[in-house]
């Protein structure tokens, strides 16, 4: 693991705790889950925006998750 990982690890965490951002995330999935729910059915534009608005943030959660996992030290399992 090199220090880029170690420190790309850390922010990733802050920004994981960081409670603010979180709301933020929430908040804007939650508006894009309203507008699919509100779209008309037989607007396909709508419809594919809001799903990739959903799946957008949905992508970051994942990357920064991804981005800990990453830098965090492994861990290897005791020999008897």
């Amino acid at each position: 693991m090199t220090p880029d990982d170690e420190n790309r690890a850390a922010e990733a965490r802050r920004l994981e705790d960081n409670e603010t951002l979180q709301l933020a995330l929430a908040a804007l999935r939650s508006a894009a889950l309203e507008a699919l729910a509100e779209a008309d059915p037989s607007d396909q534009g709508a419809i594919m925006v809001a799903q990739a608005d959903i799946r957008a943030i949905g992508n970051l959660r994942s990357a920064i998750t991804s981005m800990v996992f990453a830098g965090a030290a492994q861990k290897h399992r005791l020999v008897a």
